[in-house]
């Protein structure tokens, strides 16, 4: 091989190898910025499963928290109502004592009422009622102690004046249930608010806020 032939033959090849490695840097860039692209939609994949499944954790866990305090409830008023049957038995009452059974039996009834609602029917309608009844219920059962723990009529129905200790001793109890109820609500409530969590929220279907029982009473949110 002459000397010409020779450049020709090593221009040829170190274009060949210039052409070999710019065919190589391409195909690792793409790979690079392809595999950037694939992470970076694995890791938003797994950033949405990780929202949704905060979402549907504080929307399982106010759930289970609001059957339960409805459940509570519901026996709490049960008791209201044996407790109303039995004073109606009870004979020598004054009119304010007959007043303040009678408020009691009837809290107990519109309670029972409510809480089917409310059971059925998480919306804000339904809890500003349950929220009323209880209320109402409260300031019954705080006028039957009033009334009815020094009533000369009950001095032998001792029984009924402890389930009626023992029904306000219940309230408290209660009270702590809405409270945290009214955290996970609130927290939920948040959490479907707030970008990006929102965003997920709505696609699944989940941005519907949760209404707040507070002991007073009101009905703040929903």
């Amino acid at each position: 091989m002459d000397h010409l032939q020779e450049k020709k033959f090593l221009k040829a090849a170190a274009a060949v190898l210039v052409l070999c490695v710019s065919v190589l840097l391409i195909s690792i860039s793409f790979t690079v910025f392809f595999s950037v692209i694939l992470l970076a939609i694995i890791g938003a994949a797994a950033w949405g499963v990780f929202l949704y499944n905060g979402i549907v954790s504080r929307k399982h866990f106010n759930d289970e928290t609001f059957r339960e305090l409805i459940s509570n409830l519901r026996s709490h008023a049960d008791t209201a109502s044996k407790i109303a049957e039995t004073l109606g038995t009870i004979k020598g009452r004054t009119l304010e004592e007959e007043h303040a059974a009678e408020t009691f039996g009837k809290a107990a009834v519109f309670l029972d009422s409510a809480l089917r609602e409310a059971a059925n029917d998480q919306c804000e309608n339904t809890f500003t009622e349950l929220a009323s009844c209880l209320d109402r219920m409260a300031s019954a059962s705080a006028g039957l102690t009033l009334y009815l723990t020094d009533s000369p009529a009950m001095r032998d129905h001792m029984t009924v004046l402890n389930q009626i200790d023992r029904f306000r001793a219940e309230e408290s109890a209660e009270k702590k249930m809405i409270n945290t109820f009214n955290i996970q609500a609130a927290d939920y409530n948040a959490a479907i608010s707030t970008f990006p969590s929102s965003l997920i929220a709505r696609h699944f279907n989940l941005a519907v806020k949760v209404p707040m029982i507070d002991c007073s009473g009101e009905v703040h949110g929903g």
